[in-house]
């Protein structure tokens, strides 16, 4: 089983910090990620999938640990359109 999903089965809070280190260095590192990574987020829902898009959205922060061109696509398919339904907006009351 693909390490994001074995990590984001479970509350985050309480990951596996081994299944979080495998999952960065396997996005980081591996010489083309995205098709399992996509496969991976293709296959989740609802909480399962929030939790790996913040864990993917977290994980490209780290700019010196990838490429020019992991870091796109990783910043197209964390900020996509289609998961606009997932997103929590806060509103300030007056």
């Amino acid at each position: 089983m693909h390490p994001l999903k074995r990590l984001v089965q479970g509350e985050l809070h309480h990951a596996n910090p081994e299944v979080l280190v495998e999952t960065a260095l396997n996005l980081w590192y591996h010489p083309d990620p995205m098709p399992l990574v996509l496969k991976v987020v293709n296959g989740l829902q609802d909480i399962e999938l929030r939790r790996a898009l913040y864990t993917l959205d977290r994980l490209r922060r780290y700019g010196t640990a990838l490429t020019e061109q992991r870091r796109i696509e990783l910043t197209e398919l964390v900020r996509s359109p289609r998961w606009d339904s997932l997103k929590i907006f806060f509103v300030l009351s007056p």
